[in-house]
């Protein structure tokens, strides 16, 4: 099976072999670091049309097509078992509700807690959840559930799973061609002084970042960072607080959280770019354990496969805005 993909500005400088393993671990969760330096030694990776070494420093623009077995396939002896196909347990996990399926797409309001893989540190996992609800289907090859993109676990709302190889390129080519919108609901400390605004703040990772502390932050110069652009606008407020809208004009990793944390408006209950003494002061502890970051809709444009939803709020989320004070009608 050929894969095929075109290196962004948030991959450039990457390692090949790092990247593959990120790539196709969305895709193919049998994947692992062993198979894909075989990949490479065999010369089934090229990156614009040249056979390429494992750490190749990739560069935006360039072209990857990297040759894999197509699901279902024997793997190599000692990789997997049976079939090939990933080891999945059973979901544990708060109820999912769908919102969309058609076209290879399968939609979903993933509650929090809940990461956007197999399950990490003992998480739910959503990609558990789809293989249990297309068991049979995944288990003949027909088809094979990856998130097309990702949200934290402690983050709600909109998430969209490709359930085809042809779903997920499909939904790739949008976000390059800025077909898909996303619109976010958050709750911040303060109150901006503008009703509508946009933030162009560069954003860089910190490499060792520890478990409660930010893993970006404002890049203090612009060069040693990647460009990163949000547009906010004010909805309502509350005691201390603004319910916001946030519409993330580029995707960089915890983007919208990086960006009000460096505008002096922390998202409420976020454990690593909040304010803690605020969220104890306020009595939140007791219905929340997440940031009030909600992805609020989804749209693909596309005249023939493409879909527009909105995600109800969750009842924590609800319930914490009701503490707040604040006033936002209907859900």
């Amino acid at each position: 099976m050929r894969f095929e993909w075109t290196v962004s500005d948030a991959d450039a400088g990457r390692r090949l072999d790092r990247f593959l393993l990120s790539r196709f671990k969305s895709l193919l969760e049998s994947v692992s670091s062993s198979r894909i330096q075989r990949m490479l030694r065999k010369g089934d990776v090229k990156v614009n049309g040249i056979k390429a070494r494992p750490g190749v420093s990739l560069r935006a623009g360039d072209r990857v097509v990297a040759h894999h077995p197509a699901p279902g396939s024997p793997p190599p002896t000692g990789e997997g078992k049976g079939r090939g196909l990933p080891l999945v347990s059973s979901y544990e996990g708060p109820p999912i509700t769908v919102l969309h399926e058609s076209y290879g797409f399968l939609v979903v309001n993933k509650p929090a807690g809940v990461s956007c893989d197999h399950g990490e540190g003992g998480k739910p996992g959503l990609l558990n959840w789809a293989w249990s609800r297309y068991e049979k289907d995944a288990m003949s090859g027909k088809v094979r559930p990856a998130a097309a993109h990702r949200l934290d676990a402690g983050t709600t709302g909109t998430v969209c799973l490709g359930l085809t190889a042809r779903a997920l390129e499909s939904f790739r080519r949008a976000q390059e061609e800025q077909r898909i919108h996303k619109l976010y609901w958050i709750v911040v400390w303060g109150r901006p002084l503008e009703r509508e605004f946009e933030l162009s703040i560069p954003l860089r990772r910190l490499p060792h970042a520890k478990r409660r502390a930010p893993k970006v932050v404002a890049a203090e110069k612009g060069d040693e960072g990647l460009s990163a652009r949000t547009r906010f606008r004010w909805i309502a407020a509350g005691d201390g607080v603004s319910l916001l809208q946030a519409e993330i004009l580029t995707g960089r990793t915890h983007q919208i959280r990086a960006h009000c944390r460096a505008h002096g408006l922390p998202i409420v209950g976020d454990p690593r770019y909040g304010d803690r003494a605020k969220d104890k002061g306020a009595g939140l502890a007791s219905i929340l354990d997440h940031q009030l970051l909600h992805a609020r809709q989804l749209e693909l444009a596309d005249p023939s496969a493409g879909f527009a939803v909105t995600a109800q709020l969750p009842t924590e989320y609800r319930r914490a805005l009701r503490r707040l004070r604040i006033d936002w009608g209907d859900d």
